[in-house]
């Protein structure tokens, strides 16, 4: 082996050369079997579920939103009748059993 090419192995194996070249060449071997373009599928199956995911969550959100919009109006309308039963004067009628969560 001549002085140039020892002095290439010598810098390429002291900087990481070897680890570099190997890296290289299991990402070949990669790309050669198709396996490369399996986990590509793969990373954008998994950022698609998760940007599913985010979708559903925040339909969810608004639904449960709405629900409590809605259990806030019918609230706010039996207060009303209540009170418009007092104004008459009547008693308003108690629930037996009073349900809270």
């Amino acid at each position: 082996m001549d002085e140039t090419a020892r002095m290439v192995v010598t810098v390429l194996g002291t900087g990481g050369g070897t680890t570099l070249l190997i890296a290289f060449a299991k990402g070949f071997g990669k790309w050669r079997s198709g396996e490369a373009h399996r986990e590509q599928v793969r990373n954008t199956s998994a950022e698609a579920l998760r940007v599913k995911a985010i979708a559903d969550r925040e339909k969810s959100d608004k639904e449960r939103d709405r629900a409590d919009d809605l259990r806030r109006e019918a609230e706010e309308h039996v207060a009303m009748l209540q009170r418009q039963i007092i104004l008459l004067g009547a008693t308003p009628v108690k629930r037996e059993t009073e349900q809270s969560k």
